[in-house]
């Protein structure tokens, strides 16, 4: 803790890993956490609880093989709080005795369809509120009992990870029948084979129903229950699940409806462990940053940047950290920083670590200062998003069939991420939008508001489950000037009270917006590519963000909404400085220079300041001395700081083979030991950049 604090980390999450070697919630466990809490508090350090050992959570133990953990406490209760599925299968003679036999369905053909019930026994129930329960009992209540007196001080929350249901093909659990039956006033279980088969209404709208109770019981006895749990006892809940569309219905249910229980809603980043080159995708953090402002919390959070290696560079992670704080991320989890990676375990445990194993844990503090800057400023005023996606979840979960994703849904999934992709990386922010919300949005000034989001354009399937009240919503945004456009899906034209030519393919919705719009910030000359803007207002001013995600310099020609004069705001520093513009009716016309990944904001509305000089970035100073040719000392990268307080030139020349002892050694250009001067107060300035040179050039 005293090192995070060092290099600017005042909080971090508790987390048990899977190679942990403390038996986890024992008694040496739970002095390993007295400390921790009585550290933080004496420090000013905050220390977050972490629900489970590894992940998922609701085990409360291990469900590995491997480790040396206790098996899971909730699971060991049995059958009662295993996940539950169901697997179709006909019926040739007479029912498998050796299984339990949920239903046996006749069908047209005169076959029968028998449903049997698929036990997952490393897998929680997370239906069944019981289940839930004893997880809390077992975890969260214990963590009451011991620290109860700090949460919501010493201890601000507690993060869950991971959950999803296991079933492969159709969740279960023993009270959904009679749920359905409450639900929807007719009976599943001899309608089973609408699961599994059927394009027809009936089906779809069979698969529909079942879906919608599925997301129904998963919030309410896991997200719910826990979040209103967290309410009670002065925890903030975080944590993520999965930020994938296609299959959400069998593995995430409704995805707003779960996790606007949070108070801090999270998504996963996996971009940085799978994607190579390293980018990020714009929907994971587009999930989070949606339920917070259609719900008006806080913060949405990211847990970024794990499993990238040891080979990714700071400057690597900058670019990530840009486009996730483009997309409206202001808590940013940093995955991860890890107490030891001493052994097989812990080195194989999704690397790098931030810690001070890395080589770059040095420099760390600059890094921290500058993803705070983002998160602070990302948290004030409110976003300005025009363009709103529909969420299609009930559409995709029509067309789920045997737990699986059919053509029509694949079509969804592929056009609602082209829709997002098309916006942002044209520099127009889109958030996305559920269907709870648009029913009790706002009708404002041709825009639909919900919570802080407030659109202009909503872009939704062709195939949309319309209803009578979605209807008067939507057909009332558009009388108020708001405009409503569907991507095709499937063979059926615009839905009900819809003209034809509001279909439309996915790559004619941005022409059309800007049709009848324009945008917070365009540019107009240089390059778009991995350029992300966003816009927020704050106390009355325009601030926009133009994060470069480019690994190398650029310069742009940009184009705002606003008035008054222009200051550039640096992330890196804090500095902000008044930038030339020139005003043309309410645009404001600046010219900007960026570095490789580098971004900043823009502050409109400001009071005219003299423009400084511009600042040379580099320059060329005479090397005197004698020169030696000498192996440097790797103790000597640790002392290359922004302290530095001697000029040390070391540049990297060869890789050597001593031919006696068989040893390498990089051999470095380097001054001689007696031509270190001592730098004056006048070159002070440049230490940190002759250091930071240094450091670039590393062991």
């Amino acid at each position: 803790m005293d090192q995070m604090r060092e290099q600017g980390i005042s909080n971090a999450f508790m987390h048990a890993r899977a190679y942990l070697k403390t038996p986890y919630l024992g008694n040496e466990w739970f002095q390993v956490m007295d400390a921790c809490v009585r550290h933080a508090k004496e420090t000013g350090f905050y220390p977050w609880l972490y629900d489970e050992y590894a992940w998922p959570s609701g085990t409360c133990g291990s469900i590995f093989s491997h480790g040396l953990q206790a098996p899971s406490r909730v699971l060991a209760k049995g059958r009662c709080n295993m996940a539950k599925g169901l697997d179709a299968e006909i019926i040739t003679g007479t029912p498998d005795a050796t299984r339990r036999l949920i239903a046996a369905c006749p069908l047209e053909d005169g076959r029968t369809m028998g449903f049997y019930e698929h036990l997952y026994e490393k897998a929680v129930d997370y239906l069944n509120p019981e289940t839930i329960r004893d997880f809390i009992d077992s975890t969260h209540e214990v963590y009451f009992a011991r620290y109860g007196a700090e949460f919501g001080a010493a201890i601000p929350g507690i993060f869950f990870d991971e959950i999803y249901m296991a079933a492969r093909a159709l969740p279960w659990t023993d009270r959904l029948p009679e749920a359905f039956s409450d639900a929807y006033g007719y009976d599943l279980l001899p309608r089973l084979p609408a699961l599994v088969q059927g394009e027809d209404e009936a089906a779809q709208a069979v698969r529909r129903d079942y879906f919608n109770l599925i997301a129904r019981l998963y919030e309410q006895a896991f997200f719910q229950q826990i979040g209103d749990w967290c309410m009670a006892h002065g925890l903030l809940l975080t944590g993520h699940t999965e930020e994938e569309l296609l299959h959400h219905p069998r593995r995430q249910g409704n995805y707003f409806r779960t996790m606007r229980h949070l108070h801090l809603p999270g998504a996963d980043c996996h971009d940085y462990r799978y994607r190579f080159p390293r980018e990020i995708s714009v929907h994971e953090p587009k999930y989070a940053v949606s339920v917070a402002r259609a719900y008006g919390k806080p913060r949405a959070m990211s847990e970024a940047m794990g499993g990238a290696g040891w080979s990714c560079s700071l400057q690597t992670y900058k670019r990530g950290i840009n486009a996730l704080a483009a997309m409206g991320i202001n808590l940013f989890v940093l995955h991860g920083f890890y107490y030891e990676c001493e052994h097989q375990g812990s080195q194989a445990d999704w690397p790098a670590s931030f810690f001070y194993q890395n080589p770059y844990w040095k420099s760390f503090k600059t890094f921290a200062g500058y993803i705070h800057r983002l998160s602070y400023l990302n948290s004030l005023g409110r976003a300005v998003v025009d363009v709103g996606l529909y969420h299609p979840a009930e559409e995709v979960a029509a067309h789920t069939v045997a737990g699986e994703p059919d053509a029509v849904a694949a079509e969804i999934d592929r056009q609602f991420h082209q829709a997002l992709r098309l916006f942002v990386e044209n520099q127009i922010d889109a958030d996305f939008i559920d269907r709870d919300s648009v029913l009790t949005a706002r009708i404002e000034g041709g825009r639909l508001c919900a919570g802080t989001q407030q659109f202009r354009l909503l872009i939704c399937p062709s195939n949309l489950f319309m209803t009578g009240a979605l209807q008067n919503t939507l057909q009332a945004f558009t009388a108020q000037g708001g405009q409503v456009l569907f991507y095709p899906v499937g063979a059926g034209g615009a839905p009900a009270g819809f003209a034809p030519a509001a279909v439309c393919a996915v790559e004619e919705m941005l022409p059309r917006y800007l049709q009848t719009n324009t945008p917070g910030a365009a540019v107009t000359d240089g390059s778009r590519d991995c350029l992300y803007i966003n816009r927020r207002v704050i106390d009355g001013q325009d601030v926009y963000l133009i994060a470069s995600t480019l690994p190398r310099p650029r310069r742009l020609r940009l184009a705002l909404q606003g008035r008054g004069a222009l200051r550039r705001l640096s992330p890196e520093t804090g500095a902000s400085v008044p930038i030339p513009c020139i005003q043309e009716q309410n645009l404001i016309i600046a010219d900007l220079a960026l570095e490789a990944d580098e971004a900043c904001w823009l502050l409109t509305g400001c009071d005219p300041q003299p423009i400084p000089p511009a600042e040379h970035a580099a320059q060329t100073l005479p090397l005197e001395g004698a020169w030696d040719f000498l192996p440097l000392d790797p103790s000597c990268d640790a002392a290359c700081t922004a302290d530095a307080r001697e000029t040390v030139l070391a540049i990297p020349l060869s890789q050597c083979t001593d031919v006696r002892t068989g040893r390498e050694s990089l051999i470095r250009i380097r001054n001689a030991a007696d031509q270190l001067r001592p730098l004056r107060a006048a070159h002070k300035p440049m230490a940190g950049k002759l250091a930071g040179a240094a450091r670039g050039l590393g062991r």
